[in-house]
């Protein structure tokens, strides 16, 4: 769970509770919104939440709800209790108080949550079930958020932290689940709202990031907050990664990297772009190949500017490379997209085709690899073909133009890059006389 918003989220459910109770009946004070008429339960609820020690908070709500089932401060009794497990570090019987006090109030802000941040931490993946039932408890809580009032004794500015808590939660479930679903636009609406709510969350930063540098055209600002999440990446490791993520598709969308460091030190100060903010498009791929060839050697390019060249549709340039790389033999980090037989792997070659999980080398190997050594599919490994011919797919509206090389004699490589050997054949049994 995100421990700091869980925090936050039971303070303010635990404030808010205690502003909500009337005093009993016959009293001179002011009128408030619940009131117990029984001066014994009246009692018996301030004596509970003004207990100084969780434990005996704990004991005396439990008393309470056992003795007035049908209160008219259940509800806030519930959040009490949801915040006095939380102190005692006691997981379990937190989520517990807050399924109990669903049940007394199905759009409970706090209870829908804890529940949300919990699902959403135990998530594997797209197919996870958790997910769905994570979007349906978020949706319940954004809609419940805009038709809430500010509770009676609140102060304004409670209400706005409160609100702000609950906005990040709610919102950031929703397009944290449309991403799952490869619902760009859904995410991006959502995403954006919990970034607005709380600029410094590296999780629904790092989504909203994807979720506009994944959709089809990208969205410009995606590069901004890819910056942003690396900057609160929570370790360095991590940092790195989204770093080089987000680098690689700064260099895919301007062309080269001139900027990206200054883009770093400027998302670093700031959660949003300013006004005006863009970044140079690149130029088209027929006058980048050109460049490319203008200025770099052929063992120079990186597999993104050998693929970009052949699939530019500047053909000069592309013949220009391919006289210089054909029947050369090429040495790559390659991800295993298929094995379709013994003798040939379906690898991706460029950072772009790993990251699209698509194939964009047909490898012929020398021989047949040997089942013990047969690489698993969307494992890394290094690799070694020749390349002998190559064949572009032209661009199809938002999908650009790609490339299948084909290469033969192909090895599986150690790490040192130097073959595998295929391993000594067994000795054929003796026959006994």
């Amino acid at each position: 769970m995100k421990k700091q918003l869980v925090t936050v989220v039971l303070a303010l459910a635990v404030a808010a509770a205690a502003q909500g109770i009337g005093t009993p009946a016959g009293q001179q004070q002011p009128a408030q919104k619940k009131e117990i008429k029984d001066p014994a339960e009246y009692n018996s609820y301030v004596g509970a939440i003004q207990a100084p020690d969780p434990q005996q908070k704990v004991a005396g709500l439990e008393d309470f709800l056992a003795r007035y089932p049908n209160s008219v401060v259940k509800a806030d009794a519930l959040e009490q209790l949801m915040g006095a497990y939380q102190q005692m570090g006691n997981g379990a019987k937190t989520m517990e108080a807050a399924n109990r006090l669903l049940q007394a109030d199905p759009n409970n802000l706090a209870a829908l949550a804890l529940n949300v941040l919990q699902l959403r931490s135990q998530i594997t993946g797209a197919t996870d079930p958790k997910l769905q039932q994570m979007r349906g408890m978020a949706e319940r809580g954004v809609q419940a958020l805009q038709a809430g009032a500010k509770p009676e004794g609140m102060s304004d500015a409670d209400w706005a932290r409160r609100k702000t808590a609950f906005a990040s939660v709610f919102e950031g479930a929703v397009g944290f689940a449309a991403l799952q679903a490869q619902d760009y636009p859904t995410a991006q609406q959502h995403l954006k709202a919990a970034v607005q709510a709380v600029p410094d969350s590296y999780a629904d930063t790092y989504a909203l990031a994807v979720a506009e540098l994944q959709a089809k055209p990208m969205v410009m600002e995606g590069l901004w907050h890819a910056a942003r999440a690396a900057a609160l990446a929570p370790t360095p490791q991590a940092a790195q990664q989204i770093g080089t993520w987000g680098q690689g598709r700064y260099r895919r969308f301007h062309g080269e990297v001139d900027g990206w460091n200054e883009l770093l030190a400027s998302a670093k100060a700031q959660a949003n772009p300013p006004a005006g903010w863009s970044v140079t498009p690149a130029p088209t791929p027929a006058e980048f190949a050109q460049k490319l060839m203008d200025t770099k050697k052929i063992n120079e390019l990186s597999p993104d500017e050998i693929e970009l060249i052949l699939s530019s549709g500047n053909q000069p340039a592309a013949d220009k490379l391919w006289a210089g790389f054909k029947g050369v033999p090429q040495q790559f980090q390659g991800k295993i997209i298929g094995a379709p037989s013994k003798t040939t792997l379906q690898v991706a070659f460029s950072a772009a085709a790993i990251e699209d999980n698509r194939a964009s080398v047909d490898l012929t190997m020398a021989g047949p690899i040997p089942a013990s050594m047969a690489p698993q599919v969307g494992t890394m490994i290094p690799l070694q073909g020749i390349p002998v011919s190559y064949q572009v797919t032209p661009a199809q509206g938002a999908n650009p133009a790609t490339v299948m090389i084909k290469m033969n004699e192909g090895a599986l490589l150690t790490a040192g890059g130097k073959k595998k050997p295929a391993g000594a054949k067994k000795p054929a049994p003796k026959h006994r006389r």
